[in-house]
């Protein structure tokens, strides 16, 4: 229902990108109050940036993307 509600107004793109901010802001958190730190190799970075976009932005862009195609193929009843 909510991505229902949330399509109406916002693009697919826009919904992803604020359900990962979310997420990401909510483990930094974490990370810090378990006094961990972040990585500095750029080769950590660059498989973050991987895992990111395939198990996240892409899955949830399309799932998005196919929502709002299929209910503007949908007639009004």
């Amino acid at each position: 229902m909510f991505t229902a509600v949330s399509l109406q107004s916002f693009s697919p793109v826009a919904i992803v990108s604020l359900r990962v901010l979310i997420a990401a802001i909510i483990l930094t958190l974490f990370m810090y109050i378990k006094g961990w730190r972040l990585p500095v190799e750029p080769l950590a970075w660059g498989i973050f940036l991987l895992f990111g976009i395939m198990g996240n932005l892409l899955p949830f862009f399309l799932y998005q993307r196919g929502k709002k195609i299929s209910a503007q193929a949908l007639p009004d009843y």
